[in-house]
């Protein structure tokens, strides 16, 4: 009986772009370690609920421009610009990267959007639920 050859699937790190593992590279660095938590001091309440009349504390911190849009040199200086910096809570931060931009982030215009989305005073959704702030 004639073997029929499979070829192997890929592994997970064979999948794994150039791309992820130059944010790697930037994530797992001290300089954003300690550039995360100067921006989490800086501000410490979620930008886009301080814009909607919420206060929420941030807990991450997102590139306002991706640095994924730049290369070398450029990449670097963007990823560790702290003008290129928000503070965010999670629910806000999972909805960015749902449906925000990877050119630049308005935090007047995405604040309006998340009202029309949910409403205003209700936080973005997590996992399905409804947070109405009072």
């Amino acid at each position: 009986m004639p073997y029929l050859h499979k070829p192997k699937r890929k592994t997970v790190r064979q999948i794994r772009s150039d791309a992820y593992n130059k944010r790697r590279k930037i994530y797992q660095s001290e300089q954003w370690k300690r550039t995360r938590l100067g921006k989490l001091h800086d501000q410490p309440t979620c930008e886009l609920c301080d814009a909607r009349g919420i206060v929420t504390l941030a807990v991450d911190v997102h590139h306002a421009d991706s640095v994924t849009n730049y290369d070398g040199a450029m990449m670097l200086l963007k990823a560790y610009d702290p003008d290129n910096l928000v503070s965010l809570c999670k629910e806000c931060h999972s909805w960015l990267h749902r449906f925000g931009s990877t050119n630049g982030i308005n935090i007047e215009q995405a604040a309006a959007d998340l009202d029309k989305e949910f409403g205003p005073g209700v936080r973005p959704y997590k996992h399905g639920q409804i947070q109405r702030i009072r």
